[in-house]
C-alpha cells in the first residue's frame, strides 16, 4: 500500500515546490523592480559621511530627480549645513557611484529634500525607473504587510518586511511607523506588498 502513494505524494509535492518557488522568484522580482527606484545616498563633509536613501521621482532635460529626507544632506551632526560632497548609486548599477547636486530647500518644515543628477552621457536612462510603482488608488490599512526599502545599518537596498502602524491620517499625510528601521534607512521608501510606493 506504501508504494501505491509514492508517485502521488511526490507530484503533490513537486507542485507544492514550484508554486513555493515560482512564488518567491515573484517576490524576488517584484522587490528587484521596486529596489530600481530606490537610490542610495551618501554625504560627505570632511572624514564624516551621511547614509541615507532616496527615490527616483522623475527625469526631464536631460537630469534625474530624487526626493531624500533633509536630515541626509543638511545632517545634524554638521550643525545641519549642507555636505560638501553628494553620491549616488543604482541598484542595476552597483559599485558605480554618481555625483548628484543638492536643490534648494523645499521648506523648513519638511525634512524633505530633492537632488538632481545629470545623466546626458551616462547609460541611465528614464526607462530604466518603474515609475508606475507610484501608486495612487491604494489605500493602507493596519493589518496590511509592507515592505521598506533604505540604507539601513549601511547596508544598501536593505529589505524589511512588516505590518503597517498607522499613527495619523490628517490632511493627505499618512504616519507609518516601523519598528526596525534604523540609521540609514532615511528617505528610502515604503511599498505596499503588491509593490506600490
Amino acid at each position: 500500500m506504501r508504494q501505491r502513494f509514492t508517485a502521488p505524494l511526490l507530484l503533490c509535492l513537486l507542485i507544492l515546490g514550484q508554486f513555493i518557488l515560482s512564488t518567491a522568484f515573484a517576490q524576488s522580482d517584484l522587490d528587484d523592480e521596486a529596489k530600481s527606484l530606490i537610490v542610495m545616498v551618501n554625504g560627505y563633509w570632511g572624514d564624516s559621511e551621511s547614509l541615507g536613501a532616496g527615490i527616483v521621482f522623475g527625469a526631464q532635460r536631460g537630469r534625474l530627480y530624487i526626493a531624500t529626507a533633509d536630515h541626509v544632506i543638511r545632517p545634524r551632526e554638521n550643525n545641519f549645513q549642507e555636505v560638501e560632497t553628494v553620491e549616488v548609486e543604482f541598484f542595476f548599477r552597483p559599485g558605480e557611484v554618481f555625483t548628484a547636486e543638492v536643490l534648494r530647500p523645499l521648506s523648513e518644515g519638511l525634512d524633505l529634500a530633492v537632488i538632481s543628477m545629470p545623466i546626458e552621457g551616462t547609460d541611465i536612462f528614464p526607462s530604466q525607473f518603474p515609475f508606475h510603482r507610484f501608486g495612487d488608488n491604494f489605500v493602507l490599512e493596519r493589518s496590511d504587510q509592507m515592505f521598506t526599502v533604505g540604507q539601513g545599518g549601511g547596508r544598501a537596498w536593505n529589505t524589511l518586511r512588516g505590518l503597517v502602524n498607522i499613527l495619523e491620517n490628517e490632511e493627505g499625510f499618512i504616519d507609518l511607523q516601523f519598528s526596525d528601521v534604523t540609521r540609514g534607512d532615511s528617505g528610502g521608501a515604503v511599498f505596499s506588498e503588491a509593490g506600490e510606493l
